[in-house]
């Protein structure tokens, strides 16, 4: 029906687009009861991502397993020339790493955390904050197209992009640091991939009101996906 031509446009310029976000329920399922780090800068401490993932975690009956280290101003760089933490990564203290701190144009750093979680077959995951570069991120997605990417970032930005309020995910300030709606946000994102659902748990421990939470994010706790075209 079609000339060589037309077969040839089909075959080699046919591109792939997302129509909808993925939620990637069960993606990382290997991790349940594994723990986990988050590597950020002052976004992960502002965010309080750690302290929300175990508090569901606790809540949902299991062992708390995150460890969030917020270091101010880090980028990737600052943690690949860590020797004492990449050997505890070598080592095997975590089963995964989520990587936050793409700045700049470095991916360079990105190898250099890769091999260390390659030598104890770590899952290293790209897990941008809310003002990190897209076109870091892509340039490490591109050099390093095995990697997990859990873009916390855009979805904060979708959420936006609905109609919720900016201010209700950033903190009024120079940086517009993540606020603890943003890491419970990003807390969900980690929880369903692990455990295949979405947490339906009271937390305890105050870092959000959780029926103001409810109200702000709506539709997005039944169904956490967003279209793109």
């Amino acid at each position: 029906e079609i000339d060589n031509y037309v077969q040839t446009q089909l075959r080699e310029k046919a591109v792939y687009q997302e129509h909808h976000t993925d939620p990637m329920y069960g993606s990382l399922s290997y991790l349940q009861d594994q723990p986990i780090i988050v590597l950020g800068n002052s976004f992960i401490s502002t965010s309080r991502i750690g302290y929300i993932y175990n508090d569901i975690a606790e809540s949902s009956g299991k062992s708390p397993a995150m460890t969030a280290i917020s270091r101010g101003y880090a980028s990737i760089s600052t943690y690949a020339q860590d020797s004492a933490l990449l050997t505890r990564i070598a080592n095997g203290e975590w089963a995964a790493v989520f990587l936050c701190g793409f700045y700049g144009q470095d991916t360079t750093s990105v190898g250099i955390i890769k091999n260390a979680c390659d030598k104890s077959n770590t899952q290293l995951i790209i897990f941008p904050a809310h003002n990190e570069s897209d076109q870091m991120r892509i340039n490490a997605t591109s050099k390093y197209p095995e990697l997990i990417c859990m873009n916390w970032k855009r979805e904060i930005d979708l959420l936006i992009q609905e109609g919720r309020s900016k201010w209700d995910f950033c903190i009024n300030d120079e940086h517009l640091h993540s606020t603890p709606l943003a890491g419970y946000v990003g807390a969900m994102m980690i929880w369903r991939a692990i455990w295949g659902e979405m947490p339906d748990v009271t937390l305890t421990y105050g870092m959000i009101d959780q029926e103001w939470a409810y109200s702000v994010l709506g539709s997005y706790l039944e169904s956490p996906t967003f279209k793109l075209m």
